[in-house]
């Protein structure tokens, strides 16, 4: 009798499995006889031990064992007759009922959906472009500069943006105070966005010595939903405030960011501008790749296995959890975080994961070695010794795995925007980087 194979969902199957109770008997005496050849037993020399005495000592666990095998055989041959490719494993569950010939159990598991994918001509997606100005060199430029910046201490000096400010601060809300609340002791540099704007703008315009009370919501998707949406009474006390001096934009500046010979201003502006050019390219295709995913998730809709959320659930705890750990923080923290919007992220980069690998199979969309030394050539442009992290790169089989997977999406988002409806809009090098 072949097992039937029964559809609960799009991806969810069962199956009943069965073995016949003369098969497990059998294999169990085969395996016990081959067992009391090399088997110790207290009393007895190695191999000697009666069959019966083995089978007391070690038959139960031996017929379990049996029984797995069988039926994991039995599942494998299922999915063989039936071309099934599932998600994960299955979960193999015995049947109670009362039967003398056969032992029977449930395989519940999951296939991968089936995706039916439209005309790429009917979708109507926004594809972004920007271009770079000198304006947007000098920017950078200034951001560099920043970066350098020095701090001195002024007497009667009202802190603004760029300034170093030093102070203690006490947060309650309801008159309770919380976690992360307050601190004797706290330095962070105005306009940084280190802190929530409202927070900041505050501070500007005080002195050292000079202290304030005031309230501030917390934003809906704070990432601590603990206070996300409750308004907080701040009680802050300035203990200094350093000012922000910037240096000269000359040659000399520009040796701060090169060891070459003959590294001037001017070396500094053509490296600063190639930089931003391949920070827009990288952030131009995230960007696009977003608008591709929003509008393929919104117009293909299919069923997303469990398991493959489950996994990247964890993952992503997995992740958190590290870098909490990172930053001397308890774990326990990650029972703060919202589970849902986790979850919720979860299962989108689950189906859009599903319908890249879809797409790319039925369009023969897949890496070749080209693009993965390009895509690995033009991030190794960041580093001094580019010829080195190459060659440590692609010997990596797990990183070469993971520039594989990008180009691979990347190839599936310029297929779809070669064939969809597309409409361009060029948004401004502020907008891009997030400087607005």
């Amino acid at each position: 009798m072949h097992p039937v194979i029964e559809s609960l969902t799009g991806v969810k199957r069962r199956a009943v499995l069965k073995v016949s109770v003369s098969d497990v008997d059998n294999e169990l005496n085969k395996e016990l006889l081959n067992l009391s050849r090399t088997t110790k037993i207290s009393g007895f020399r190695p191999g000697k031990a009666p069959l019966d005495i083995v089978k007391r000592t070690y038959g139960a666990n031996v017929r379990q064992d049996v029984i797995s095998r069988l039926i994991g055989g039995s599942f494998e041959k299922l999915l063989k007759e039936n071309d099934l490719s599932i998600v994960g494993f299955p979960s193999i569950t015995p049947e109670k009922i009362e039967d003398n010939q056969f032992l029977s159990f449930v395989a519940d598991f999951e296939v991968y959906p089936n995706i039916s994918i439209p005309d790429f001509s009917s979708l109507n997606i926004k594809k972004y472009t920007s271009s770079i100005t000198d304006d947007d060199v000098n920017k950078t430029l200034d951001f560099l500069r920043k970066q350098k910046a020095r701090f001195e201490k002024k007497d009667n000096y009202c802190a603004s943006n760029g300034d170093k400010v030093t102070l203690k601060f006490i947060g309650t809300i309801d008159g309770e105070p919380f976690n992360g609340g307050s601190s004797d002791s706290f330095s962070f540099v105005l306009g940084n966005n280190q802190l929530l704007s409202d927070f900041e703008n505050a501070v500007i315009g005080m002195k050292s010595g000079d202290k304030k009370i005031f309230n501030l919501t917390f934003p809906e998707n704070y990432h601590d939903n603990k206070v996300a949406g409750k308004t907080a009474e701040f009680s802050i006390e300035i203990i200094e405030v350093l000012e922000s001096i910037l240096p000269d934009l000359n040659d000399d500046f520009a040796k701060l960011f090169s060891n070459e010979d003959g590294f001037n201003l001017d070396k500094l502006k053509l490296s600063v501008q190639s930089s931003i050019e391949r920070e827009v390219d990288i952030r131009l295709k995230n960007r696009n790749k977003s608008s591709v995913m929003n509008v393929l998730l919104e117009n293909i809709e299919f069923e997303v296995p469990e398991s493959l959320v489950s996994a990247e659930v964890q993952n992503r705890l997995n992740i958190l959890g590290q870098k909490l750990k990172s930053q001397g923080k308890n774990i326990e923290d990650l029972k703060d975080l919202s589970y849902d919007k986790i979850s919720e992220e979860s299962a989108k980069m689950v189906r859009f994961g599903l319908l890249i690998s879809d797409i790319a199979k039925k369009n023969n969309l897949y890496a070749n070695d080209e693009q993965i030394f390009n895509y690995v050539n033009d991030f190794a442009k960041n580093y001094e010794n580019q010829e080195q992290f190459i060659n440590n790169f692609l010997s990596d089989k797990n990183k070469k795995s993971e520039i594989e997977a990008l180009v691979i999406e990347n190839n599936v988002v310029d297929h779809v925007l070669s064939l969809a409806d597309v409409t361009e809009e060029n948004i401004s090098f502020e907008t891009l980087m997030g400087l607005e």
